[in-house]
C-alpha cells in the first residue's frame, strides 16, 4: 500500500481529546489446533494523541504495541495496533507536511507473527489459505468536551495504490 498523507490538527488542550490516523489491514487464516479461521485487525498508527486512543496498553507487550487484543466469546478477532514510529523503517509522517507511506502488510504480518502477537498457520504460509479482506486509511477523532472546542483533524490523502502481495517467509 502506498499513498502520500498530510495531517494537520489542534488540540484546544491537552485533555480535550485527541486524535490517531493510521492505515488499516485485515486477514483471515487457518491455525494449529482450530477448525475455524483466525481473524486480525492489523492497524499502524503514524501520527496518535495519548489522549486519543481508547484503551490502556497491557503490560508486557512490544514496545510498538499501542493496543492489543485477542479473541473472545462473542468477538472472534485479534486486534493489534502498532505505533508506526517505532517499526523499522519507521512510518511517522510531520504535521503539515504532504509525506509519502509505504506499508508492506506482508512484512507487518511477519513482524507480529515473530513477537508472538498472532499464531502462524497451520502449516506455515507455504501451503496456508491467508486471505486478506481489504486496507483503509483512516483518522479518529476523541472529543471529551461538551459544546465548542476540542480536537481537530484534517487528513489528505493522495496518491493511493496497492499493489499484488509478495511473499514473504516466515520463521
Amino acid at each position: 500500500m502506498q499513498y502520500t498523507v498530510k495531517l494537520n490538527r489542534t488540540l484546544s488542550s491537552p485533555t480535550a481529546g485527541g486524535v490517531h490516523c493510521g492505515s488499516e489491514r485485515f486477514v483471515t487464516w487457518l491455525v494449529a489446533g482450530s477448525s475455524s479461521p483466525i481473524s486480525l485487525s492489523l492497524q499502524i498508527d503514524y501520527f496518535f494523541d495519548q489522549s486519543g486512543l481508547c484503551c490502556v496498553t497491557p503490560p508486557g507487550l512490544p514496545p510498538d504495541v499501542i493496543e492489543y487484543g485477542m479473541p473472545r466469546p462473542g468477538y472472534e478477532i485479534y486486534v493489534i495496533d502498532l505505533d508506526g514510529s517505532k517499526l523499522s523503517p519507521p512510518i511517522h509522517p510531520t504535521l503539515g507536511v504532504a509525506t509519502p507511506i509505504a506499508i508492506n502488510w506482508g512484512k507487518i504480518l511477519a513482524h507480529v507473527i515473530a513477537e508472538g502477537l498472532v499464531p502462524p498457520p497451520v502449516s506455515g504460509w507455504a501451503a496456508s489459505s491467508a486471505t486478506s479482506t481489504d486496507s483503509e486509511v483512516a483518522c479518529e477523532v476523541r472529543n471529551d468536551l461538551t459544546g465548542t472546542g476540542g480536537p481537530m483533524v484534517e487528513m489528505q490523502v493522495t496518491n493511493f495504490r496497492e499493489s499484488a502481495v509478495i511473499p514473504v517467509t516466515v520463521r
